[in-house]
């Protein structure tokens, strides 16, 4: 008995809860990179709607089950624009701090987001697959927010939103 309330617990806290995640590739270098392992928060998104700055896991449109990691730039109902290297959420130019200087975001995007639709991008623009190319991130397939790396054990970090000026 011991041993089925054990798994039914971990089973409940791994899908409404907490769940690991692995980074596979180099899509948001350099603030996460291949091989880390990061805590994923499953359940603040049941009381609160993403945020911009979160950079969040979720389930791949199209898929089942690939999982990709990118970071919330555009809100539901807001215009996105990308082009000359700059991005412009209602009209207002995004200014990322989180990012080097010479970090460039390729691309003409000129979209109006839907209700339940987020506009996401990885932090390595030139080599990210993200909304620029499939487009935007349903809600629904949002799993939640990355909270923390945990290893590799040095970098062991807490992660918090990125603010922006808009």
């Amino acid at each position: 008995r011991a041993a089925l309330v054990i798994v039914v617990g971990l089973l409940l806290i791994y899908y409404l809860v907490a769940q690991v995640f692995v980074i596979k590739g180099v899509s948001m270098d350099p603030n996460f990179a291949d091989g880390e392992l990061i805590l994923v928060n499953r359940i603040s998104y049941y009381f609160t709607s993403p945020s911009r700055g979160d950079s969040v896991v979720f389930i791949f449109p199209g898929t089942r089950s690939d999982k990709y990691i990118k970071r919330i730039v555009g809100l539901p109902g807001e215009m996105v624009q990308i082009s000359n290297n700059e991005i412009k959420i209602n009209g207002r130019k995004l200014k990322e701090d989180y990012l080097p200087a010479d970090f460039k975001t390729l691309g003409e995007i000129n979209l109006k987001l839907k209700n339940d639709q987020f506009f996401v991008l990885g932090d390595n623009r030139e080599l990210s697959n993200d909304s620029r190319i499939w487009g935007p991130l349903p809600k629904d397939k949002i799993i939640g927010r990355a909270q923390l790396i945990f290893y590799p054990f040095p970098k062991k970090e807490w992660l918090e939103r990125e603010s922006y000026n808009i």
